[in-house]
């Protein structure tokens, strides 16, 4: 049980950075642009 918490703690985290880095990316690009 408690390597399927430590599993989904490793997936949310690696999601939460992976769309963190796309909402810096695409302010980056629309500040950028304009």
């Amino acid at each position: 049980m408690r390597a399927t918490l430590v599993r989904m703690g490793w997936f949310v985290a690696i999601w939460a950075i992976s769309v963190a880095a796309l909402g810096l990316l695409s302010l980056l690009i629309g500040s950028w642009l304009s």
